[in-house]
């Protein structure tokens, strides 16, 4: 057994949190590895996979755990040659473990991985057009959204969280909402092809985003589908008021709001829309997604 620990480089100097880590894996063959920029835990999740690594734990945000998740699927590797893969929430969000419901401790996670207890989860895939306009292939994990997400991640990339992970998302969904104009984006579910105004487009394996919002109460991350919700012409105050249903897990009963289920989505539009994976802007449309079921096994 041989675990490795991926550390957000904001974590390197912080030595209580060290010293927990060291003292909570007493006897196991650990190591731990730091980030230094965007994009790194990829590149060091597919170092752990090349490496043979048992166990790969990110200690960090959802952002970095889309990033691990690449590195593994692009090994090519099946979910049983792949390391198991955990979270310990250090980000902003922090969304993907209220889905996955997995230990948040270090000590939860030993006694998990001790006890060999994982469950195999859907990874969504999609082909899209990168920053630079090129064509590119990107996983995610919990939630990918179209529009109005995906520009909210273009602001939060550079913006400070010193607010903390509720008030910054918020902050951001309402200044973005009062001069966000939906654009006019066709979208393929099902074999129905329907063209029209879209605010958001939201692509759900998990149940939450946004920092604690339940977009998507019916997901399931190992049933195979995808959950869409579609956000059409939606005002601010329909937004403010149906967050309490949003916060307590209920679905949002409004003519412009759509739930479905799919295995697979096309979106595009007359020009490029912004779009986001697991919080972090990934590229733009057009947009082809889908989802490989069973595709890697999550300490739980």
């Amino acid at each position: 057994m041989r675990i490795a620990f991926i550390l957000h480089g904001k974590l390197s100097a912080n030595s209580k949190l060290h010293s927990r880590l060291k003292d909570a894996f007493t006897g196991l063959q650990h190591h731990l590895f730091y980030t230094e920029f965007t994009g790194h835990t990829e590149q060091i999740a597919a170092r752990c996979v090349a490496e043979g690594y048992s166990h790969v734990i990110v200690c960090a945000g959802d952002g970095s755990l889309n990033e691990a998740v690449n590195g593994f699927m692009k090994s090519g590797k099946s979910p049983s040659a792949l390391p198991k893969l955990g979270i310990l929430p250090f980000g902003t969000g922090n969304d993907f473990i209220k889905s996955i419901k997995s230990p948040n401790t270090f000590s939860g996670i030993r006694h998990s991985i001790e006890s060999d207890k994982f469950k195999t989860v859907d990874v969504g895939v999609a082909s899209l057009q990168d920053k630079l306009g090129h064509q590119t292939q990107r996983y995610f994990i919990n939630i990918a959204e179209v529009g109005l997400g995906g520009t909210i991640a273009e602001k939060m990339s550079g913006s400070s969280k010193i607010l903390g992970a509720t008030l910054t998302f918020q902050y951001h969904i309402l200044s973005t909402l009062l001069t966000y104009k939906p654009g006019l984006v066709t979208v393929t579910v099902n074999g129905l092809t329907t063209t029209g105004p879209l605010m958001n487009l939201v692509i759900a394996n998990g149940r939450f985003f946004a920092g604690g919002l339940c977009v998507s109460p019916d997901s399931d991350l190992a049933d195979g589908l995808l959950n869409l919700v579609t956000i059409g012409n939606v005002r601010t105050w329909d937004y403010i008021r149906n967050l309490p249903k949003l916060k307590s897990g209920h679905k949002i009963e409004h003519p412009e709001v759509l739930y479905q289920t799919s295995g697979a989505v096309s979106v595009s539009a007359p020009h490029p829309m912004p779009v986001d994976f697991d919080g972090e802007l990934a590229g733009y449309t057009p947009l082809n997604l889908s989802v490989i079921p069973g595709s890697v096994q999550f300490i739980v």
